[in-house]
């Protein structure tokens, strides 16, 4: 049994989003890792960015390939194009939630401040 194109490319970017999570960038880079220039503005915002963007993406692929994999694969119904679409919504909504995160940090702080 093969799987559809909606549950592979889910799982494409399941894997991909675990790499991210488990290697995280370091250092501001222009190469890897949440890079729009409001992270890229200090090293606080660039830290937030990149350990909220992983597990959004974790979360968010690990939905669509479940909802992928029950529509095309099990009900047989080809849902490429609206699935595209619900994956330019989902990255969307998460550069969204991201920025406004970002926008609340003050931009002279240099480190992320301890919760704990």
């Amino acid at each position: 049994m093969s799987l559809s194109a909606e549950t592979s490319i889910s799982l494409i970017l399941l894997g991909v989003s675990f790499i991210y999570f488990l290697f995280p960038p370091r250092k501001i880079n222009h190469l890897y890792g949440y890079r729009t220039p409001r992270s890229m503005k200090n090293n606080n915002r660039w830290k937030l960015a990149n350990k909220m963007a992983p597990k959004m993406l974790i979360a968010l692929s690990l939905f669509d390939a479940v909802l992928g994999y029950v529509v095309a694969d099990i009900l047989n119904y080809d849902f490429l194009y609206l699935f595209t679409g619900l994956l330019i919504l989902e990255f969307a909504i998460l550069f969204y939630l991201i920025e406004k995160k970002l926008g609340r940090i003050d931009p002279t702080e240099t480190e992320l401040e301890s919760k704990d």
